[in-house]
């Protein structure tokens, strides 16, 4: 089965009422509602700052996920996932930078190579879960990023 195209829309997570951040908001409500479909959050970054590629050998017996982070936002359940390439568990590196994990959300995972996922117990607003996700891909990246981002919206209705 090949993936939906993806609508892809610019945002600013920091800001509630930026267009692209109301959009994406709207889209998660209707995927919540619709049981479907997921959100890719990905921050933008200088060219000159890209990642060396890796060897597809590289890669496959790499012990930690992408040098630019990859967050991911699913509604049924909601979970909240960074993919990321620091070589070790996501969560002290938050901690570091000052960025905490609600109490009420459960870590399902942190592992180095398959990324970090988070489980909200109770309800959450989708504008804080994007702006918590860019918080936390900015700590995780190995590269610079230059502050732009965007979403890939997958409806799979």
């Amino acid at each position: 089965m090949a993936l939906p195209e993806p609508e892809v829309i610019e945002l600013d997570p920091s800001e509630p009422d930026h267009p692209g951040t109301r959009a994406t908001v709207a889209r998660m409500t209707e995927m919540v509602e619709a049981r479907v479909g997921w959100v890719n959050l990905q921050p933008s970054f200088a060219e000159e700052d890209a990642p060396p590629p890796r060897g597809d050998l590289t890669a496959l017996f790499s012990g930690r996920g992408p040098d630019v982070p990859l967050a991911t936002w699913t509604p049924s359940p909601v979970q909240l996932g960074v993919q990321h390439g620091i070589g070790g568990k996501a969560q002290p590196r938050l901690h570091e930078r000052g960025i905490t994990i609600p109490a009420e959300w459960w870590v399902r995972q942190d592992n180095p190579r398959r990324g970090l996922v988070l489980e909200p117990r109770g309800a959450v607003e989708h504008s804080d879960a994007l702006s918590w996700l860019a918080r936390a891909v900015e700590a995780l990246s190995v590269v610079r990023l230059d502050g732009g981002w965007r979403v890939a919206v997958f409806d799979t209705r």
